[in-house]
């Protein structure tokens, strides 16, 4: 699991991902475009155990919503790079 999360990761920093995940407050899946890139967080990185691919949440940044937003692990159904 931790080596799929380090691909994950890696593919957040280096642009962005369409992400699939069930919200651990409505239980409803929800699919964003969400990334680490300072191209697209207005130059802010990110440099927290949370992007440590053994933590059970990752800290990602919502295009859409412009916002940041931890994504537990166990929760990501789908991912891929666009």
């Amino acid at each position: 699991m931790a080596q799929d999360i380090n691909k994950l990761i890696e593919a957040l920093r280096s642009g962005v991902v369409l992400l699939q995940y069930e919200s651990l407050k409505s239980g409803e899946v929800k699919t964003r475009e969400m990334t680490l890139n300072e191209k697209y967080t207005r130059g802010v990185s990110v440099h927290l155990k949370s992007q440590d691919p053994t933590s059970d949440k990752i800290i990602m940044y919502d295009i859409e919503f412009l916002k940041w937003d931890d994504i537990d692990v166990n929760t990501i159904l789908n991912w891929k790079k666009y």
